[in-house]
């Protein structure tokens, strides 16, 4: 990685005051940035919103990179076989990876 285009978000994301309370690049399991802003820290939890969505479609992404995944139209269901899935209908049936 390059440490000064790393530097350069860094230092973009505080000239710009951009309403970020951190920022965390974790590359081959090392992490090579760690800068928190304003009052927050690693020991300080707060409420983070809608990062789930953003996590969920990058880790599809690489399942459909590494060939886990074929395709967006798969089925939910077809992803836990082995599951009972409650009031189970045709519209719960439906529903592909990309609805989710």
């Amino acid at each position: 990685m390059n440490a000064a285009k790393l530097n350069e978000i860094v230092d973009y994301i505080n000239t710009e005051n951009l309403a970020m309370h951190s920022v965390l690049v974790i590359r081959n399991g090392y992490i090579v940035v760690e800068e928190y802003r304003g009052i927050y820290n690693k020991n300080i939890p707060h409420v983070c919103h809608s990062v789930t969505k953003s996590f969920t479609s990058a880790l599809v992404g690489i399942a459909m990179k590494e060939g886990y995944i074929k395709g967006l139209e798969r089925k939910m269901v077809d992803f836990f076989p082995d599951r009972t899935i409650q009031n189970l209908d045709s519209w719960k049936q439906d529903i592909t990876l990309e609805d989710m």
